[in-house]
C-alpha cells in the first residue's frame, strides 16, 4: 500500500462547463473518471501531474491532486489482484 501511495492520485478538476466525456481524454493511467457537473475526477496511477495539465489544456479553470484514502488504495490493490 506504500508504494500505491505515492502513484495513486485523484486529480480534481473544474470546468467553466460540464465536460463531455469525449473531451476528458482518457489516458492509459486514468482507471476511472466521475463527472459531475463541471467538477471532474480522474483517478490516475502515476503522472498524476500530466493529468492536470492535460485537464489545464482543456480548459479546467483549476486543477488539484488530491491523495487517495487507505480505504481507495486497498480497494484498487484488490482491484488490480483479480484482475
Amino acid at each position: 500500500l506504500e508504494a500505491m501511495r505515492h502513484s495513486h492520485k485523484i486529480v480534481e478538476a473544474i470546468f467553466l462547463e460540464a465536460p463531455a466525456a469525449a473531451d476528458i481524454g482518457l489516458r492509459a493511467n486514468v482507471s476511472r473518471v466521475d463527472v459531475d457537473g463541471s467538477l471532474v475526477r480522474a483517478y490516475v496511477t502515476n503522472d498524476a501531474d500530466g493529468v492536470a495539465s492535460a485537464f489545464a489544456g482543456r480548459g479546467a479553470r483549476s486543477a488539484r491532486i488530491i491523495d487517495r484514502t487507505l480505504e481507495d488504495l486497498f480497494l484498487a490493490a484488490t482491484t488490480e489482484r483479480t484482475r
